[in-house]
C-alpha cells in the first residue's frame, strides 16, 4: 500500500512514499499510548520548538536541532500535538515543519534552514532544471536520452519514509518507519524513490551527511543514485565567530564491494569528499567540475519509454551495443554556475549587514 500526503504548502513539491509508508503523525494506538511527558522530555522540547516556530520567534543560530528520543517517545509528540490547546499546532506541523525521524535510532531533527540556505538550494535545483530542459528540448541527443530527460521531475522537498529493516536486510512492517525531509530532490515521474538528493550543510549538519547518504542509497536499495551535499559557511563580515566562507561539496554514490566475508555487499561510497569551491576568504579557486550524469536521476534509464508508448527495453539496448550508462552520460555541470550564485550572495551579505 502506497500512502500519498500532500505538501505543496510546505515544500512545493511531492511525497515520494515506499508502499510500507505510513503517515508522519498518525494519532497512537492504544498500545502505543506513553506515558506522561515528564516521563519523555524530549517529546515536550520538540513540541514546545514546534510552537515557537508557528509564532515566527526562533532565529537562525540552530538549522539543525537534534534530539535524542526514547523508545516509543515518537508517539507521545503525536500525543502533545492532538492534546493540544491550539487546535491549529496539528495542521502546522503536518503541513509546514520539516523534520526527519530515524527509527533505528530514535531520533528527531528539525529542519530550520536560514534564508541564505534556501536561497543557495533554490538557484542550485534552477540551474539543476535548466539543463534538464535543455536535454530534453535537444535535437541532436539520440530519442531515448530526450525523452528520459522530459520524465525527470523536480521533486522539491518531499518526505520520504523508509520502513524499518531486521538483521537480515528484510523489511520489518511491525515498527514505525524512519522519515526524512531532504532539502531538494529530482524523480523520474514513474519511480518510487528520487534519483538525486540535495542536502545544503551547516557545521551541525556536516558530520550527519554521511549517515544520510547511507540511509538515502541503502534504504531505497540504490534507487537513490547521488547523494549530493553542499557546505556553505557563509557568514555576514561583522559577525565575529565562525566567519568562514569556505564552501565545500560531497559526492555519494552506490557501489558494490566485496567485504571481509567475500560476499558483495551494496556500500554508499563518498565519491567526492570535501572539495572546495571557495576558500575561507570566500575566494573562487580550482577545483574538479561538480557534475553530474543523466543516468544518476533514475534507475529507470533501461526501462525508459518513448513517447510513442513504445518501450526501450534490454534487446534495444543491445542493438546499439552500448549499455544504459554509455547512453546516458550527458552531464549536468554545476561548478560555475554555483560560483556565480556564491559571488550574488557575497555581495548581498557585504552591502546588508545585519
Amino acid at each position: 500500500m502506497m500512502t500519498h500526503k500532500s505538501s505543496s504548502k510546505k515544500r512545493g513539491g511531492i511525497t515520494l512514499t515506499s508502499s510500507f509508508a505510513n503517515t508522519p503523525l498518525t494519532p497512537p494506538g492504544t498500545d502505543e499510548k506513553a506515558s506522561p511527558s515528564s516521563t519523555f522530555p524530549g517529546a515536550k522540547q520538540i513540541v514546545a520548538l514546534f510552537k515557537e516556530i508557528k509564532s515566527g520567534h526562533v532565529g537562525e543560530s540552530q538549522p539543525w536541532k537534534k534530539f535524542q528520543l526514547e523508545p516509543k517517545e515518537y508517539g507521545e509528540i503525536e500525543r502533545l500535538l492532538l492534546a493540544d490547546t491550539d487546535a491549529s499546532l496539528w495542521g502546522f506541523v503536518d503541513d509546514k515543519i520539516r523534520y526527519d525521524f530515524d527509527a533505528d535510532r530514535n531520533q528527531v531533527v528539525v529542519r530550520m534552514p536560514t534564508p541564505l540556505h534556501e536561497l543557495f538550494l533554490e538557484y542550485v535545483k534552477r540551474s539543476i532544471e535548466d539543463q534538464l530542459r535543455s536535454f530534453a528540448s535537444s535535437t541532436t541527443l539520440e530519442e531515448s536520452v530526450i525523452h528520459f530527460a522530459q520524465c525527470l521531475r523536480n521533486g522539491g522537498s518531499p518526505d520520504i519514509f523508509f520502513p524499518p529493516r531486521t538483521d537480515s536486510g528484510t523489511y520489518n512492517t511491525s515498527k514505525k518507519s524512519s522519515k526524512n525531509s531532504p532539502d531538494g530532490t529530482f524523480h523520474h515521474k514513474d519511480a518510487q524513490w528520487p534519483g538525486v538528493i540535495l542536502e545544503v550543510s551547516y557545521s551541525t549538519k556536516r558530520k550527519d551527511l554521511p549517515k544520510l547518504a547511507d540511509k538515502y542509497i541503502l534504504d531505497s536499495n540504490a534507487s537513490v543514485r547521488a547523494v549530493v551535499g553542499l557546505d556553505i559557511e557563509y557568514k555576514r563580515p561583522n559577525q565575529t565567530q565562525a566567519n568562514s566562507r569556505e564552501v565545500v561539496f560531497s559526492v555519494w554514490q552506490p557501489e558494490i564491494v566485496q567485504n571481509d566475508g567475500c560476499d558483495l555487499e551494496l556500500v554508499a561510497a563518498q565519491k567526492i569528499k570535501d572539495q572546495p569551491f571557495r576558500d575561507t576568504q570566500g575566494n573562487p579557486i580550482s577545483s574538479p567540475d561538480l557534475s553530474l550524469r543523466l543516468s544518476s536521476f533514475s534507475k529507470l534509464t533501461e526501462n525508459c519509454q518513448k513517447a510513442d508508448g513504445k518501450r526501450i527495453g534490454e534487446r534495444y539496448i543491445r542493438r546499439t551495443r552500448r549499455r544504459p550508462s554509455e547512453r546516458y552520460n550527458n552531464h549536468i555541470r554545476l561548478s560555475q554556475r554555483i560560483n556565480q550564485l556564491l559571488h550574488s550572495i557575497n555581495y548581498f551579505n557585504q552591502n546588508h549587514p545585519s
